[in-house]
């Protein structure tokens, strides 16, 4: 993956690494329903990738109805 590459969830598989999506989706489900995390920002989420090799932290934030068009 590459810095500043989107990917927009809408309730299937996006074209992803499937380790980095294991570890996104627990996330990614906390955000699409209204939740948040009490260390992050409002509707975001920071969440590091686990292949050592290819170390990349993905930015999850909500959109909104508005954003997503």
């Amino acid at each position: 993956h590459k810095k500043g590459q989107k990917f927009i969830y809408k309730g299937t598989l996006p074209k992803i690494c499937p380790s980095a999506w294991n570890s996104l989706y627990p996330y990614v489900r906390v955000l699409s329903f209204g939740g948040n995390l009490p260390w992050e920002k409002e509707g975001e989420a920071h969440i590091a990738c686990p292949d050592y090799k290819n170390p990349v932290v993905f930015r999850l934030v909500r959109l909104t109805n508005k954003e997503d068009k």
